[in-house]
């Protein structure tokens, strides 16, 4: 059953037999902004940000959904994240329609080969990467994506025939997030 604001439940009791996945995970993401993080208001708003990426990823594996209910909180958090960083409205607003633009070209391309939940991912990770920064993690999400499909392929796999594409974009924005400034240093350099 939706609710009256056209989000979808999320079934939180289909996490449970993977609660050690998620424990772990959250675990690591606490220890490691607690040492490499220094302030305290960029530690709460980078554990949130992993957090999210962690739950949709693990989501998106099981189920092959990207929930709305879970993208909500994120996109405000990105919001929040990006007014205390300064980045400029202009960026913030052209980072979210790159970001979901192009994977929505992808999708009426590809005729539904891609979900609508990678799309408005993509968008949100645009608000909290900016233009500068969604182009270069979509590219690590369509090349690591590339690469676990073709070693799928390779090895012959029988299981289903889709990948989600969910966890590929949570780890191009990784990528982006902790080395952004370097990979940005090292592509300025070949132009």
């Amino acid at each position: 059953m939706n609710s009256l604001i056209g989000v979808t439940p999320v079934p939180w009791s289909s996490l449970l037999p993977y609660r050690y996945v998620l424990g772990f995970g959250h675990a690591l993401i606490i220890c490691g902004t607690l040492i490499w993080i220094p302030s305290n208001s960029d530690r709460l708003i980078t554990m949130g940000f992993l957090s999210a990426l962690l739950i949709l990823s693990l989501f998106d594996c099981l189920q092959g959904l990207i929930y709305d209910r879970l993208l909500l909180p994120l996109t405000v958090l990105g919001l929040v994240a990006s007014y205390l960083d300064g980045m400029s409205m202009a960026d913030l607003v052209s980072g979210a329609i790159t970001g979901g633009g192009l994977l929505y070209l992808l999708r009426f391309v590809t005729q539904g080969g891609l979900g609508l939940g990678d799309v408005k991912f993509g968008g949100v990770l645009g608000i909290w990467l900016g233009l500068s920064g969604i182009i270069p993690a979509l590219f690590f999400a369509f090349l690591f994506g590339g690469l676990t499909a073709l070693f799928f392929l390779f090895r012959h796999h029988r299981g289903r025939d889709t990948l989600p594409f969910g966890p590929f974009l949570s780890l191009g924005a990784l990528t982006v997030f902790f080395a952004g400034e370097e990979i940005l240093a090292v592509y300025g350099s070949f132009l």
